[in-house]
């Protein structure tokens, strides 16, 4: 059964439910094995270093801008009230774009700007950042706001507080570490959720470190990464894997139409997994509420 391919956001607009990710990637490999195969939605960030790559690749692609969903996110020393608007600038010349569909803060911490983390205010206080992106969504410069690595101790404040509530909640979720209660309550809160690293560390290894979603895979005769990206995209959770081949893509955006999981896939997949264990251990205390969460 084909699903929708967007969602509707709580700032009203649509977003699709599968991205890739841009991390690493150069021009080359953007246009040619992202958007030639079929991606729309692209998830970059300040940090990767390669904005403008995304930009040349949009641009060289001759695909008109709207078609486009394009994510930003605001790294950890750019989130002084005078240093989020002079980023995203800095954003929008390097895409060769007027404006942001979502831009997000990418971890929940705050550096001072031009040290390595050396802490700036208080933790978990991002009002005066939050303040100045929803400027940007005034001025016209941005569509959605959003978080990434936020748990929910983080993210409610942001929710109680801002004029502009956060429309997206960009976590780790994959079936060895299914995020299930952190997406649970963003999903009941109107949040949406994205899931960075669907695939674990790799399809590869997640198919051998998975039996049930090896065998879900055979049986309905798809790829492992389509199985598990289209478990996340029946959780109601969208997906930005990553990948350099075109083949690879092209999979991974076919996952809206299908397989439908059944019944006993879903639990399987599901309720009775085992609790996993995040990607990175928390060294940095980033999430002092739900370091230890194993599931």
């Amino acid at each position: 059964m084909a699903l929708s391919p967007t969602i509707k956001l709580s700032s009203g607009r649509a977003m699709p439910r599968v991205g890739l990710g841009t991390s690493k990637l150069v021009e080359a490999q953007i246009l040619s094995n992202i958007v030639d195969a079929g991606a729309r939605h692209l998830d970059g960030a300040r940090l990767y270093g390669n904005e403008a790559a995304v930009g040349r690749a949009v641009e060289a692609s001759k695909i008109p801008r709207a078609e486009f969903f394009l994510t930003s996110k605001l790294f950890m020393a750019e989130l002084g009230p005078d240093a989020v608007a002079a980023a995203v600038d800095d954003t929008l010349a390097d895409l060769r774009t007027t404006y942001l569909d979502l831009l997000l803060i990418h971890w929940p911490l705050k550096f001072k700007k031009g040290t390595v983390f050396a802490r700036d205010g208080a933790p978990g206080d991002f009002r005066e950042a939050w303040a100045a992106m929803e400027a940007l969504v005034d001025a016209g410069k941005v569509r959605s706001l959003g978080v990434s690595n936020f748990d929910e101790a983080q993210l409610a404040p942001l929710l109680e507080a801002s004029r502009i509530k956060p429309s997206v909640n960009q976590i780790e979720a994959h079936p060895l570490f299914p995020n299930e209660a952190l997406m649970k309550w963003c999903l009941a809160r109107g949040v949406a959720v994205v899931a960075w690293g669907p695939l674990a560390r790799s399809a590869r290894r997640l198919g051998s470190d998975d039996l049930e979603l090896w065998n879900t895979a055979k049986m309905h005769s798809v790829s492992v990464a389509r199985a598990a990206l289209r478990w996340n995209l029946e959780r109601g959770v969208c997906v930005i894997p990553q990948s350099t081949r075109a083949d690879h893509v092209r999979d991974a955006l076919a996952a809206v139409e299908g397989p439908k999981l059944n019944a006993q896939d879903a639990k399987l997949l599901g309720g009775s997994r085992l609790p996993g264990r995040r990607r990175f251990p928390d060294v940095v205390g980033v999430w002092p509420a739900t370091a230890t969460r194993l599931a």
